[in-house]
């Protein structure tokens, strides 16, 4: 199934193939105003020309849509030869070049014209996004779920190549539209093509000026096809559309080229079904494109997905692969019902014999129970009693720590402590042992009236060296002395307890 929207008309097709046999079921087609193809407001008019035309059909579902040349750009670009592999670089720099639109703003695809290993020629078709979707949506709204796009001009070559066989030699096709004329020549496999803003509308409709616009776009469009030794130039030309029976205009394009022209018969090997009708006018305007789109579809089905928007080849990726996800998996589900089926079976017998052996059990679980709440009360009881003792010891080596400080200030002789402060343990270094601030004074009874003598600051020297003596003490540091009192001095002292000693 394929459809046509061009300029002025809405057209459907259906087609079947067996071998080399084409044969057209069912044709509909529906006119449109000219304006109604490039006006916003009058886009319901096409959702409803193609609703009415897939009604006219009897058919929904999947069909292939092909675009005029009025929205299709084709550009043949030359740039020298480069490998295969390098050609992913280059063609989408020469289209950027190329085409005058930026690229994320079309869908784009080329084709190779020819490569003679020094100039390879290419051919990009472009169509805007903001003309391509919206027409996609309409034919979505009229339950037409377009699975491929492709330009009319490949759908012109391809059916001239079913419908004209035996000629080898090159031929130009002249489809003469409402708005724009596209001229494809036959030679290579993708032919070369150019789309003329000249149509059948032009010229009031008068043979004579129509002709002479056309043969001025023919020779631009020659002259830049023709310029390779590869590429001959037509000799014979065939006009399609609309335009192409304007009365006279035949032979005045004879009479401008010196070529032979002649009309394009798009049903020469074409069988028509029992119900089909065709109108030789409307057959010449319309049913040119659709068997070209019907034949390009049976020999290139992937080939007209490239100019479909990327999430239309997404989700057309995805339609066609969830049959056989589904398949696979019913077939997983099917392979794993029996082990399943099995597995229940064994997880039964399992569960019956554990629910017995869960009843022996209970008892002893219940005894396991207790024993583990005895053993926990009773490592209670352990941790308590330890810290217990060790509130005791630390009691003890408090008690014998204060008694040797007494026996070293006994030991210098008029020395007393009048204040002693524990330093909070610092959480950098939780090993270390603690720290102790000491304050006392020392008496100088040999000199009461005046400042401490030498003799009292040797007497607090020593009195330092004996605490650092003193098997509880790893370190005395921050030594400070006063002197400013008569007959008295002053000490501090930070003392570092050892910790093996800790207090």
């Amino acid at each position: 199934m394929g459809f046509e929207v061009g300029a002025s008309h809405v057209a459907g097709a259906v087609f079947t193939t067996t071998g080399t046999t084409l044969t057209l079921h069912a044709f509909a087609v529906e006119r449109i105003t000219a304006e109604a193809a490039q006006e916003p407001a009058e886009a319901e008019r096409i959702s409803q020309a193609l609703s009415r035309v897939a009604e006219r059909l009897g058919v929904t579902g999947a069909a292939a849509l092909a675009l005029p040349g009025h929205l299709t750009l084709t550009k043949q670009v030359r740039t020298p030869s480069v490998a295969r592999a390098a050609r992913a670089r280059i063609i989408p720099f020469e289209a950027a070049q190329a085409i005058p639109y930026p690229l994320d703003e079309l869908v784009w695809d080329h084709a190779v014209v020819d490569d003679d290993g020094h100039e390879l020629e290419l051919q990009l078709t472009a169509v805007r996004r903001d003309a391509l979707d919206p027409l996609c949506a309409r034919a979505g709204a009229a339950r037409i779920a377009v699975e491929s796009v492709r330009p009319a001009s490949q759908a012109l070559l391809a059916a001239f190549r079913f419908n004209y066989p035996e000629m080898d030699t090159p031929v130009l096709l002249m489809d003469i539209g409402a708005r724009t004329t596209t001229l494809v020549l036959t030679q290579g496999k993708v032919g070369r093509v150019r789309v003329v803003a000249t149509g059948g509308d032009a010229a009031t409709r008068l043979p004579g000026p129509l002709a002479a616009g056309l043969h001025l776009e023919l020779v631009r469009f020659l002259a830049g096809a023709t310029d390779t030794a590869q590429t001959r130039g037509p000799n014979s030309i065939f006009l399609l559309g609309g335009g192409s029976l304007l009365a006279g205009l035949r032979e005045k394009l004879a009479e401008k080229t010196g070529l032979s022209v002649e009309l394009f018969d798009p049903l020469r090997r074409v069988t028509l079904g029992t119900r089909v009708e065709v109108g030789d006018v409307l057959a010449r305007q319309a049913l040119p494109v659709l068997v070209g789109l019907a034949c390009a579809e049976f020999t290139d089905r992937g080939g007209g997905r490239a100019l479909l928007p990327p999430e239309m080849r997404q989700e057309l990726v995805f339609r066609r692969r969830r049959p056989w996800w589904l398949g696979a998996a019913l077939l997983l589900i099917m392979a794993l019902a029996a082990p399943w089926w099995h597995f229940h079976r064994v997880t039964q017998l399992v569960r019956a014999r554990t629910a017995v052996l869960e009843a022996k059990l209970q008892p002893m679980r219940a005894q396991a129970a207790s024993n583990d709440r005895d053993l926990a009360q009773l490592q209670a009881l352990r941790e308590r009693a330890a810290v217990v003792g060790g509130w005791v010891e630390e009691r003890t080596r408090w008690r014998e720590f204060l008694a040797d400080l007494q026996d070293r200030l006994a030991d210098i002789g008029d020395a007393w402590l009048d204040r002693m402060q524990v330093v909070p343990r610092s959480p950098v270094t939780p090993g270390q042992g603690r720290e102790l601030e000491l304050g006392g004074w020392l008496l100088d009874a040999q000199h009461p009236t005046t400042v401490a003598s030498p003799e009292a600051g040797e007497r607090a020297r020593r009195l330092l060296a004996s605490f650092q003596a003193s098997p509880f003490v790893a370190a005395v540091k921050a030594e400070r002395y006063d002197t400013s009192r008569p007959g008295r001095l002053r000490f501090e002292v930070t003392l570092l307890v050892k910790p093996d000693h800790a207090l």
